[in-house]
């Protein structure tokens, strides 16, 4: 009779152990920098990587562009598995926007807490075609930031904390039966 109590219950506690320690996390590793000049077109990628336990299917947000910058190409929600990496691409449109350097942020849309990174557009004046004469024409080159990429953090392989809770279940199931 304890066979038939303590089988069912033993799986139960590794349905909650499964439940109890899966964690989703997704994090922005890159975002590539984005150069052009007014009234074009430029495409850009996002890696991002899953550090959590359980993969998911991610999709990316952007906030705070700046007027007359908008995401063109806005492709669908890929599956990152864990530990894994996803790259994905997408095109920005400029339109109307005065020379510069300008900042965005970008977000992943998913079971994880929230993310976001920040990106650089750079709009580049219009380069004056060079006649053929004397005197050079200039155009002043505008510094970039560093790069977009986050320092490397070291990476926790210690079990969730549910194992925990279900191994101590498990024990007093057992200290409770043993009888």
């Amino acid at each position: 009779m304890r066979e038939l109590v303590l089988f069912p219950a033993f799986l139960i506690i590794l349905l909650l152990i499964g439940i109890a320690s899966a964690s989703y996390y997704f994090e922005i590793i890159n975002v590539s920098e984005v150069k052009m000049v007014h009234d074009s077109d430029a495409n850009f990628t996002v890696a991002v990587k899953g550090l959590g336990s359980e993969g998911a299917y991610v999709g990316l947000v952007f906030r705070n562009l700046s007027k007359n910058i908008t995401i063109i190409k806005d492709s669908k929600l890929r599956y990152i598995y864990p530990k894994g990496t996803n790259t994905f691409e997408r095109t920005m449109n400029v339109a109307d926007v005065k020379p510069g350097n300008y900042s965005f942020e970008v977000g992943v849309t998913a079971k994880s807490p929230p993310n976001w990174r920040k990106a650089y557009v750079i709009v580049e004046p219009e380069v004056p075609k060079i006649s053929e004469g004397p005197g050079k024409v200039t155009v002043n080159e505008t510094k970039l930031p560093a790069s977009n990429e986050t320092p490397k953090k070291a990476s926790n392989a210690a079990p969730g904390p549910g194992i925990f809770a279900s191994l101590a279940a498990l024990l007093v199931i057992f200290w409770r039966y043993k009888g």
